[in-house]
C-alpha cells in the first residue's frame, strides 16, 4: 500500500513541476525582414521583450500569458492592452491576437503567427498585421536571437521547418 502512494505521489509532484507555469522575462535581438528574393536589404533591427508566464502541457503543447512587447510602429496599441494569451501547439506555433475593451466593445487585434523553440529564447513571427498577405516569397517575419538578415533567416527556417513542409524561405 504504501509504495501506491509514494508512486501516485511521485507521479503527482513530477506532474505538478513539469506543467506549473514558469515566470519568462527575455529580451531578444531580433531583426524584421521580407522573405523572397526582392527587398532583401530592407531590414531593421529592435528588441523584442516577452514578459508573462510559461507553462508546459503533458501533450506537448504550450501555455503562455504575458506581453509580447513590439515597436509600436508594428502593434499600434497602448501598453496596457498588449497582454495576451497564446496556446503553442505541439511544434511551437501559435497566433498573436491581442484583445481588449474598448468603449464597452471587444475588439481583436491580429499581428501574424509566432513560432517558438522549447523555452522561448527563440522566436519567429511571420507578421499578417494591417491586412497584409504572406507568402514564403515575400511575406514579412521578425525573428531572433539575429544581428543580420541571414541570422533571422536561419532562426526562422528552423523553428517553421514542419509548418513549410519543406518550402525554401529564402
Amino acid at each position: 500500500m504504501i509504495p501506491i502512494i509514494v508512486s501516485i505521489a511521485l507521479i503527482v509532484g513530477l506532474y505538478v513541476w513539469y506543467s506549473y507555469p514558469k515566470s519568462i522575462d527575455i529580451e531578444i535581438n531580433a531583426v524584421e525582414y521580407q522573405v523572397g528574393l526582392k527587398d532583401q536589404q530592407k531590414t531593421r533591427s529592435f528588441t523584442i521583450k516577452i514578459d508573462g508566464y510559461f507553462s508546459k502541457k503533458l501533450n506537448g503543447t504550450k501555455d503562455f500569458d504575458g506581453t509580447i512587447h513590439l515597436p509600436n510602429e508594428l502593434l499600434p496599441l497602448p501598453d496596457s492592452r498588449k497582454t495576451l494569451n497564446i496556446s503553442f501547439d505541439k511544434q511551437g506555433v501559435g497566433t498573436l491576437i491581442y484583445s481588449y475593451v474598448d468603449n464597452k466593445y471587444t475588439k481583436l487585434y491580429s499581428f501574424g503567427t509566432i513560432f517558438i523553440n522549447k523555452d522561448f529564447t527563440q522566436v519567429s513571427i511571420m507578421n499578417t498585421s494591417q491586412d497584409r498577405k504572406w507568402s514564403a516569397d515575400d511575406g514579412q517575419m521578425i525573428a531572433g536571437p539575429a544581428e543580420n538578415r541571414e541570422e533571422a533567416l536561419a532562426i526562422s527556417v528552423k523553428l517553421m521547418k514542419k509548418y513549410l513542409n519543406g518550402y525554401p524561405l529564402k
